[in-house]
């Protein structure tokens, strides 16, 4: 615009508002300062009103804003400075910079030349940083600094109190190479934005006073008018009386599916829910608990079951729901109070509001209130002499040990004449004598505190034998299993020789120099050892051997070949077996190959012998 209405413009008082002046208060001519978006405007027409945006050719502290007598802010750079706050425009993010230190990139801020709260603010730029040194094993507060009017990146170990000249940007903790960092970030714009965020999405509703829950009638409630806030919007809610006209909704599911009942007026004291089946009858002398919301913004009342047929104290201990209809959530409803009532009782025992009360338990005043009753793990008392028991009415009684007359027999050394003990599941017999079931199967003789060893003529007890004891043969005191039987070598074992070449025969190179077939005899068995030996040694090198089961896709039996070294007619005895391929099938044909002979003189003659054994 011309000079000729900036003249106009700074001699004009200002609107300050954030969003446009009602229609009836627009002057033709007069700004308005919009605090969002940092512009000015200026009415142009009545009719329609139009504001157009505003360019000014003065300074901000040539326009005046409407003041009462000597208000401190009477321009428009007084109020920037007064009602505006230093802090982050943009920029300013600290990241790992190695070797425990950061890198900061530039930006820009809001920042006052003096330590006031009303000092000149300024906006101003910083540049970037890189390698940012730290103070090693503790906190250090990464700032921008005013630095007079040059602004730059600093750092220190404690807080600053002069936060007019610093814009914190970052805390970080350094510990060696690594950096733990949390980019701070105080917006100096868009403050009433981010402050409602912060308040609806952690503080949901809050109350600022009323809604106490109360009990009236017969079962009724009464909760007073409230006040409540959900982020920066004020929620007044109404007073409830279900004794009278008021009403609330009953909730309760089954298996996840929630049903509402409407208009209902008294706290249910016969049912609780059960989640798997819907609602479901307390049990005699229990308690059920229930669970008031608030809707503030609809101004409804809602009331949930509790999930357990409790006791008195289960019941003071309850915890609310975890599961909720699916729109009871922090944006739309809150808890105010918790009800508990006895089964078929027309009065509460209690009821909890969380403003001023925090839920607990309360203290038991009838043994059936407890939980935890099992007799054994309860901390019931008696004495050694003494046991509790019930009489035939029913009735709670203790008896002692004596055994005497009625009284119950438990002491060292009674006589037992009635009832017969019948057959034992189980029992110690020390120091018993006499006959197990005596005259019965020729039962073994017990003496002193033992049940005497069996021979070879008498009964008695015997232990088993290991299949290394069953190849030995000659232990006279111990039984044969069929097991230990099967693992010995005199019946579990076999042999199996093989000739693969005649004793003046020399020994020669290639697959298959002899074959033997799996028979029933040694079918099932597994191949434990391996042996091979010449009649006339070789000399030079070694001969190798290996067996193959041809059957089994020709795999390799041995992991170890046999080997026979120079000058040597026996083995070396380092053969292995492999685990995968030892077993013998029904039908398998084992081959011979001879892998290698001695390079000088072959040796002549080939003996096998193949150890096998049940597995």
């Amino acid at each position: 615009m011309s000079d000729k209405h900036g003249s106009q413009f700074a001699e004009q008082s200002v609107y300050i508002s954030h969003s446009a002046p009602a229609d009836a208060d627009v002057v033709l001519g007069k700004p308005w300062f919009d605090p969002d978006d940092g512009k000015f405007y200026i009415c142009t027409s009545l009719g329609p009103i139009v504001w157009t945006e505003f360019v000014a050719a003065g300074a901000a502290s040539d326009i005046s804003i409407q003041n009462i007598a000597t208000a401190a802010a009477i321009n428009v750079e007084d109020f920037i400075n007064t009602a505006n706050s230093t802090g982050l425009i943009s920029g300013g993010v600290a990241s790992d910079g190695g070797s425990g230190t950061i890198d900061i990139t530039a930006g820009e801020i809001y920042i006052r030349a003096t330590d006031s709260n009303i000092g000149e603010l300024w906006s101003a730029e910083f540049a970037a940083v890189t390698g940012q040194a730290l103070t090693d094993n503790s906190l250090n507060f990464i700032w921008a600094e005013y630095n007079s009017g040059a602004p730059q990146i600093s750092v220190s170990t404690t807080p600053r109190s002069d936060v007019h000249r610093n814009v914190i940007l970052a805390v970080v903790y350094r510990e060696g190479t690594d950096v733990h960092i949390s980019n701070v970030h105080i917006q100096s714009s868009q403050v009433h934005q981010l402050l409602a965020k912060r308040l609806v999405f952690v503080d949901a509703y809050s109350r600022q006073s009323g809604s106490v829950t109360a009990e009236a009638g017969t079962r009724n409630i009464t909760v007073t008018a409230g006040a409540w806030w959900l982020a920066l919007l004020e929620v007044a809610t109404s007073a409830l009386d279900t004794s009278s006209a008021g009403r609330f909704s009953y909730w309760h599911q089954n298996g996840g599916t929630w049903t509402e009942v409407a208009t209902q007026a008294a706290i249910d004291n016969a049912q609780y829910n059960d989640t798997t089946s819907g609602l479901a009858a307390l049990g005699n002398n229990k308690y059920g608990v229930h669970w008031v919301y608030l809707s503030p913004e609809s101004d409804n009342y809602h009331v949930v079951y509790g999930v357990g047929s409790y006791s008195l104290t289960e019941a003071e201990e309850a915890l609310a729901p975890g599961t909720l209809p699916p729109w009871f959530n922090s944006f739309h409803i809150t808890l105010i109070a918790k009800i508990v009532i006895k089964k078929d009782a027309s009065v509460f025992i209690s009821v909890q509001n969380p403003f001023d009360v925090q839920f607990g338990q309360a203290v038991a005043e009838n043994h059936d209130d407890l939980g935890n009753l099992a007799w054994t793990g309860s901390g019931h008392t008696g004495t050694a002499t003494r046991v509790a028991g019930f009489e035939g009415a029913g009735a709670a009684a203790e008896y002692t040990l004596s055994g005497s007359g009625t009284e119950l027999a438990l002491t060292n050394s009674p006589t037992l004449v009635t009832p017969a003990l019948g057959t034992p599941a189980s029992g110690v017999m020390t120091n018993m004598t006499g006959l197990v079931n005596a005259g019965v199967d020729g039962a073994a003789a017990i003496v002193g505190s033992k049940i005497v060893a069996a021979t070879s003529s008498a009964r008695g007890t015997a232990e088993l034998a290991i299949a290394s004891e069953v190849s030995a043969g000659t232990d006279t005191g111990r039984v044969i299993t069929p097991d230990a039987l099967a693992g010995s070598d005199v019946m579990g074992g076999r042999s199996v020789q093989v000739v693969a070449f005649d004793f003046g025969t020399s020994v020669t190179t290639g697959d298959g120099k002899f074959y033997f077939l799996v028979d029933p005899r040694i079918a099932g068995m597994n191949i434990v050892d391996v042996r091979a030996r010449n009649i006339t040694a070789g000399v030079t090198g070694q001969m190798d051997i290996q067996l193959r089961n041809v059957t089994q896709s020709g795999a390799d039996i041995l992991s170890t070949k046999l080997t026979i070294a120079t000058g040597a007619v026996l083995d070396d005895g380092n053969a292995a077996i492999s685990g995968t391929e030892d077993d013998l099938t029904l039908d398998d044909l084992i081959a011979v190959d001879v892998d290698a002979i001695h390079s000088g003189t072959a040796a002549k003659g080939l003996i096998i012998a193949i150890g096998c054994r049940l597995p």
